[in-house]
Formats: C-alpha cells, sequence, structure tokens
C-alpha cells in the first residue's frame, strides 16, 4: 500500500489513462479521466467501500500506470485501444448489458462506408480499419456525430444518385452517393480523393493522432490563404475551430465502474487556477481571479447594437450581475469603437466592483480599446482577448503584444470558451430583442 501511496502523490492533473494492475503485473481495469489525480484519489476513498464491484477491484490493486494524453477526447481514444489489445477483467465487468461498440472504417471500397458495429470479433479485412471497443454506445455516437463538424463523413447506406442529409449540412461533402453517379470521370476521381482524404483524417483522428492532423490543416489552411483561395481558406477554418472545440469537450463513458462527475465548486477552482497559472507569467500583480468579467458586443451590420458584460464568481457564473447596454452611438459596424463605449459606461458605475481581470471577445484591437479607457480612467487591471477560429488568448505585456496557444483540453481555456459563450448569448439575446420591438412598432 505504501508503494500505491507514493504513486498517488505523483499523479497529475491533466487528462490521460490510468491502468491498475495486481501483483503479478496482469491488467485488471483501463479508465481515462479529465483529471488523472482527482480520478484515481477516488477509488481510495472511504466512499468506495460502499460499492462491492469497486472495492473488491481496489483490493487486488498493486501498482497504478499512468499514460498522459493531450486532450480527453485523446483518453477515450488511447482507453478504447488499450482495452481492446489488453481486455481487463474490469472492464468486462462494468460492461454487462451489451457487447462492446466498434468504428469500422471499409477503406477496402473506393468510397468507404463509416459504420458502427456491436461484435466483440471482427473479421481481418484487407485496407480496413476499426476502432474500439467503446463501453458506451451514447458516447460513440456522439463521438462520430462531433467529428463530423470538422470531417465530413457519410454514413448513408444506400447510394442512389442524392445527397443524403448531412450533405446539406457541409458534414458529408462531397457525398458518396452524388459522387457515385458522376459520368465526367475527372470530376468523379477528383471528388473520390477529396472523400478519401477526409475518411484518411478521420482514420487519424480516432487513432488519437488529433494533434498532428491540426497541424497538417494548419498548413493547408497557409497554403490556402497564400494563394489567395479564401473560400476554401474559410471552410477549412471552421473545419480546424470544430476539432479544437471537440478536443476541449469532455466526455462521460456512462458505463465506467465509477461515476466522473466533478463538483461545480470543484471544477470553478481548478479553471481558475489554470488561468491563474497562464496570466501569472505576463501579469505578475495578479494576485486573485474571483471576479472576471467579459465582453461582448452583438449588432446587424451597425443597427440594434447592444452590449453585453457577464460576471464570473470563483470561476461561475453569477447571473444576478449581468450588465446590458444599448450602444448609443452612430458607430455603424465599428466592433472596437462599441468595445469602448461599453467599457467607458461601464467604469462610470462606481458602485459595481472592479473585476480582477477583464475578458473581451476578440484580438489586439479589443483588447488595446479596453486598455485604452482603463488608462483614461487610471486603473490596472489585466485584460487579454479570446481570438476567434484558433481560441488563443491575446495580451499585451509591458510593452508588446503576445499571442498565447493553449491545450484544448487545458481547464483554463474550458472557463475562457465559457465565459466569451455566455457573453456571447447574453449580447445577441438583447440584440434579438432590440431587433424584434422595432419591428413590431414597424
Amino acid at each position: 500500500m505504501e508503494k500505491i501511496k507514493k504513486t498517488l502523490r505523483s499523479i497529475p492533473h491533466c487528462p490521460g489513462v490510468y491502468i491498475y494492475k495486481d501483483n503479478c503485473g496482469n491488467i485488471l481495469y483501463v479508465g481515462k479521466a479529465v483529471d488523472l489525480s482527482r480520478r484515481v484519489h477516488h477509488y481510495f476513498s472511504a466512499s468506495t467501500k460502499q460499492f462491492p464491484k469497486l472495492s473488491h477491484l481496489v483490493e487486488q490493486i498493486s501498482s497504478i500506470e499512468i499514460r498522459k494524453t493531450v486532450s480527453e477526447f485523446d483518453a477515450l481514444i488511447l482507453e478504447s485501444q488499450l482495452i481492446r489489445r489488453c481486455q481487463p477483467k474490469y472492464n468486462a465487468i462494468a460492461k454487462d448489458d451489451k457487447s462492446h461498440l466498434y468504428v469500422l472504417l471499409m477503406l477496402s471500397e473506393e468510397l468507404p462506408h463509416v459504420t458502427l458495429v456491436r461484435k466483440t470479433e471482427l473479421p481481418p479485412r484487407r485496407k480496413d480499419y476499426w476502432f474500439g471497443p467503446f463501453q458506451s454506445a451514447r458516447t460513440a455516437r456522439y463521438l462520430l456525430r462531433t467529428i463530423r463538424q470538422s470531417t465530413p463523413f457519410c454514413t448513408q447506406k444506400r447510394r442512389d444518385g442524392h445527397p443524403c442529409f448531412y450533405c446539406l449540412l457541409g458534414m458529408c461533402n462531397p457525398c458518396p452517393s452524388v459522387i457515385s453517379r458522376m459520368s465526367d470521370i475527372r470530376d468523379r476521381k477528383q471528388s473520390v480523393a477529396r472523400y478519401r482524404k477526409n475518411i484518411l483524417r478521420l482514420r487519424d483522428i480516432l487513432m488519437g493522432k488529433s494533434t498532428a492532423v491540426i497541424r497538417q490543416m494548419n498548413r493547408s489552411l497557409s497554403l490556402y490563404i497564400s494563394s489567395e483561395s479564401y473560400e476554401e481558406a474559410s471552410f477549412l477554418q471552421k473545419q480546424i475551430h470544430a476539432l479544437n472545440m471537440m478536443l476541449a469537450h469532455r466526455y462521460s463513458s456512462g458505463s465506467d465502474i465509477q461515476s466522473e462527475e466533478v463538483p461545480a465548486d470543484d471544477r470553478g477552482r481548478i479553471r481558475i487556477n489554470g488561468l491563474k497559472n497562464i496570466l501569472e507569467q505576463f501579469f505578475p500583480d495578479i494576485k486573485k481571479l474571483n471576479r472576471i468579467e467579459c465582453v461582448d458586443i452583438s449588432h446587424t451590420f451597425g443597427t440594434y447594437a447592444a452590449g453585453s458584460i457577464i460576471v464570473f464568481s470563483q470561476g461561475l457564473p453569477n447571473t444576478s450581475e449581468y450588465r446590458r447596454f444599448r450602444i448609443r452611438g452612430l458607430l455603424r459596424q465599428n466592433d472596437v469603437a462599441m468595445m469602448r463605449e461599453v467599457i467607458s459606461r461601464r467604469l462610470t458605475h462606481k458602485d459595481w466592483p472592479l473585476p480582477d481581470l477583464f475578458v473581451v471577445d476578440g484580438g489586439k484591437a479589443q483588447v488595446q480599446a479596453v486598455l485604452s479607457i482603463l488608462e483614461q480612467n487610471e486603473l490596472n487591471i489585466p485584460t487579454i482577448g479570446l481570438a476567434k477560429h484558433y481560441e488563443d488568448i491575446v495580451l499585451k505585456d509591458s510593452s508588446s503584444f503576445r499571442t498565447i496557444r493553449i491545450l484544448p483540453a487545458h481547464p483554463a481555456l474550458h472557463l475562457l470558451m465559457h465565459l466569451r459563450d455566455e457573453a456571447h448569448r447574453f449580447a445577441v439575446f438583447y440584440h434579438r430583442r432590440m431587433r424584434t420591438a422595432e419591428w413590431i412598432r414597424t
């Protein structure tokens, strides 16, 4: 038990996979976690004694192996690979209703099908790839639905020349059903190559190579921009953003031996500490992040312009202190000037507590707009922006702007995205309300 205690003290707070072994080195159980330290410690807490299966597992654990990953998505993929390879005893116990679910990519076909199969033993087929097992059908299906946002593919069984429903949503492009009826040989060959490229990207993501996929997509994006292919660049940029969002998402298998729900207060604390650790390098005076305010602007080509300021206390939304602003100046389509007006008016309210950090939806221009107003009011409040598409942090230290990219699974990024999305939701709600009121009056 002394060996276990020593291991527990060294487990990091990051996504990954934990492997429990008995005294003979046999693998008992494989699990994934968004926070390895918290997850593994919970197995050895007093609360596990009320669950017979869990208690019996803990009694047999002699050693723990940890494998860190970039994101929880990669941990989910690694978990499925290890379960298939090692077939641990307690993973079978945790899944006692149906056989495991697998994702099958039929690369032996010219236009590969992507399908879910529920078989414990799949016949080997040259060039085909299968991934799993996934212990929850819900997780496997949600996984594929989410990946389609960044990597289009088709699940349509019948290919009759008509585009499938997902083709209309941009999540099946090009559609194999349409390709199968193409008469022009050259167009067909190019479309087949494009579709297979998507399937190969899907294969790499399911193999746990999501970071390499993003690097390749960024290189392709640079080539599109340099060749002034802006339509293709815009489409690829949206796919990169979707893939980053997917990697930042939390997954819950629903069939694990124990639940991985994290209390809201703890989740807020973990996210605050993660953001504070990053910002301390650039803002040495940051002592706390108890109150964070996020600013966003919403308008339709400059009309019905609305601004929002939302407040997070201790890393969680404090809706009672949300504020909204109707932009008064005739600023047309000028987000920076609108941002400057909202901050100026916010600071006139001396009864509102000042934040420990300002977050704006935007890049250098928006950050500079806030900093200029703070300087006029002789205030020194750290201010950062969250740039779109890549989810980069933009900030200005003593002399120059910096752009910081953090890992998709980092709790600090989860906090910033939550702030930005909540501010955007609140601003859009007020903008639509003003627009509807005007429509009713006319």
